[in-house]
């Protein structure tokens, strides 16, 4: 009597774990699918997807719904399978979200000092000299002169405070004077025509987006391409005019040391430069000089 009784006990649990481990799934058909490929993919034979559903008869299509008799266990494995991939793409997914935070900071960093990276086309710059030494002639009679240069220069930025510069220029410079001689009254002209180089090297400070201050130094190279000299000795006597290649004494090189300073509004730039003539000078320039700027700003 104990023996059936336990009998009886053991197939009762033994039918509630089959129960229990067993449960039917409800599958939807996706396009691609047949009823052997939903049997492997839950590990179930197409017999026994076939008694679940006994009104399809073999055929199935999109969107139908079939029965699939399978393991609790295998399912609860999926998901925990799926679980973990969704853990996975949660953390890559937190991951480059801190990524494009700290970039997207350091972007607004930049933003704010509107400085961009690298070698860059900067401005076109138109310049000019005064001379800080006026030349007397015997006459008591001030040299008269003008030095006009026009530049476009180009940058390297290193980081938004330091930057080196590079250009390239046309420089024209001329003066005119009279003198006495005995009882006749010369005039002289002069007028030469340089390409320039200008190189520097500077400390930029960001004041606000869209307003910078710069200051910097270097040198200079600057060539002539051409030029001449005429005198006369009184205003009914035609000029005697001298070309490049007959002038005597003529620095066909003349480099020179700068150092600016430059305020950035928006898209123009105002400045001013010292500049100091590091080899003699040619007929109506000067040793040194103060320059003026105007610059629109790329």
């Amino acid at each position: 009597m104990i023996k059936k009784i336990i009998l009886s006990a053991l197939l009762v649990i033994a039918c509630a774990s089959a129960k229990a481990q067993s449960q039917n799934v409800t599958h939807v058909v996706m396009r691609g699918e047949t009823i052997e490929s939903i049997a492997n993919h839950y590990n179930v034979s197409v017999e026994d997807i076939n008694k679940a559903n006994p009104n399809i008869d073999g055929i199935i299509y999109v969107g139908m719904k079939l029965i699939i008799p399978t393991d609790l266990s295998l399912i609860q494995g999926e998901v925990k399978v799926e679980k973990t991939r969704e853990n996975e793409n949660m953390q890559n997914n937190s991951h480059v979200s801190q990524t494009q935070v700290h970039n997207s900071s350091r972007n607004i960093i930049n933003d704010k000092n509107d400085t961009k990276l690298g070698f860059q086309f900067a401005r076109v710059k138109a310049s000019y000299l005064f001379p800080t030494k006026l030349e007397k002639s015997t006459r008591g009679h001030y040299r008269s002169s003008y030095n006009l240069s026009f530049t476009v220069e180009g940058e390297y930025v290193f980081n938004p405070n330091i930057f080196a510069g590079i250009g390239l220029g046309y420089m024209v410079q001329g003066s005119c004077n009279s003198d006495k001689e005995g009882f006749n009254y010369l005039q002289y002209e002069s007028q030469y025509h340089y390409i320039m180089l200008p190189l520097s090297f500077g400390y930029r400070m960001p004041i606000t987006k869209s307003i910078h201050f710069d200051a910097y130094t270097g040198p200079t190279f600057m060539g002539i391409v051409s030029g001449y000299s005429k005198y006369r000795a009184n205003t009914n006597e035609d000029w005697n005019k001298t070309k490049l290649k007959d002038m005597k004494n003529v620095k066909y090189f003349t480099p020179f040391w700068n150092i600016g300073a430059r305020v950035n509004l928006w898209d123009f730039e105002l400045g001013a430069e010292y500049w100091y003539l590091l080899t003699k000078t040619n007929e109506g320039g000067s040793k040194r000089a103060i320059a003026a700027h105007f610059a629109l700003h790329f």
